[in-house]
């Protein structure tokens, strides 16, 4: 009997011809991996334990009231922690961080031409307080409860979006960089 080329069986080193056909060999492969790919993704979607960030902190207050367990923004890593902080209550990184990290970091949208953004002020508080100073950020819209530590920073520098095409571009000269003041996670960025 003769196979096609598409169905040629493997030869073993010896000399032997495998029982399997190659191509039923690698099918199998891709399968198996197609099923433990489609578990994984299941499990990330179904927030499975393996799946959860250590840097997502749950809301205490949320399992007080019978309400479901509310996580705050996770944010994107940003400012490294200082260990010999982590185990405070305050800020686990210092202002001198947030100066370091905004010089070596570029900020999105930062007009290249344009000297490099500064940092104007830096600021530790709770989202209740910064609330009061800003009114868009709220623990209402932002999901993150009123007791989070959070650190503010107010850069000047030249920011400006890609306009839509035939637009003349618009540009801000400040922003607002909030970072979770104990993961370092930058949360949101507005320009003012």
């Amino acid at each position: 009997m003769r196979l096609l080329p598409s169905m040629r069986q493997a030869t073993h080193p010896q000399g032997e011809r495998s029982k399997l056909p190659l191509r039923a060999l690698f099918g199998g492969c891709i399968a198996i991996a197609a099923t433990l790919l489609l578990g994984y993704a299941v499990a990330q979607a179904n927030g499975s334990p393996s799946s959860r960030n250590a840097n997502v902190a749950p809301n205490p207050l949320a399992a007080q009231h019978g309400k479901p367990d509310h996580q705050t923004p996770q944010g994107m890593p940003a400012i490294h922690v200082q260990a010999a902080l982590v185990t405070s209550t305050g800020p686990h990184f210092t202002e001198a961080d947030v100066v370091q990290y905004i010089a070596t970091t570029p900020i999105p949208y930062a007009v290249r031409s344009a000297p490099a953004p500064q940092v104007v002020s830096v600021q530790f508080l709770t989202m209740q307080q910064l609330s009061g100073q800003l009114p868009q950020y709220n623990p209402a819209s932002t999901g993150i409860s009123a007791n989070t530590l959070l650190c503010l920073v107010r850069v000047s520098g030249t920011f400006s979006a890609d306009p839509p095409l035939g637009a003349k571009a618009a540009y801000a000269y400040g922003a607002y960089l909030l970072f979770d003041a104990h993961t370092g996670n930058l949360l949101s960025i507005t320009f003012k």
